[in-house]
C-alpha cells in the first residue's frame, strides 16, 4: 500500500513538473537570430529608448547595463500576451543581452519589468510596421 502510494504522488508530481514546462516553452518563445532592428538599453533603472521602430522579420536586442537583473516581457502585465515575440527576452542579469524572437506582425508592443511592471522608466513600446 505504501509503495503505490508512493509511485501514485512520483507520477502525479512528475506528470505536473513536465506539464509546467512545457507551458512554459509554449509561452515563451526562443530567442531569435536574424536582423536587428533596433536596440534598447537598460541602464540606471530606465530603458532606452522608450520607443523602437522596426520591420516585420526583425528582432529587437535587449541589453542590461544596469546594476540588477530585470525581466522584461509583453504587456499586459502578469499575463505578457500581446506580443509572443518580447517574451524571448526574460530575464537579464547584470551585463547580459538577449534578442527577442522574430516580429511578424505589423502593430505596436507595449513592453515593461515584470519585476517592477509599475516602473514608467522600465516601460516601452516596439513599433512594428512595413
Amino acid at each position: 500500500m505504501y509503495k503505490t502510494l508512493c509511485s501514485v504522488v512520483v507520477g502525479v508530481v512528475l506528470a505536473g513538473s513536465l506539464g509546467c514546462a512545457w507551458i512554459s516553452r509554449q509561452s515563451a518563445p526562443s530567442a531569435g537570430t536574424g536582423p536587428v532592428g533596433a536596440t534598447v538599453t537598460i541602464e540606471n533603472g530606465a530603458v532606452t529608448p522608450k520607443t523602437v521602430s522596426i520591420h516585420p522579420g526583425q528582432l529587437v536586442t535587449f541589453v542590461n547595463k544596469d546594476a540588477k537583473e530585470h525581466q522584461m516581457f509583453s504587456n499586459p502585465h502578469p499575463v505578457h500576451t500581446d506580443c509572443r515575440p518580447m517574451n524571448a527576452v526574460g530575464k537579464l542579469t547584470p551585463g547580459q543581452s538577449r534578442n527577442t524572437a522574430l516580429f511578424q506582425d505589423v502593430k505596436n508592443c507595449g513592453f515593461h519589468d515584470h519585476g517592477d511592471h509599475d516602473n514608467a522608466a522600465l516601460q516601452g513600446t516596439i513599433s512594428v510596421a512595413n
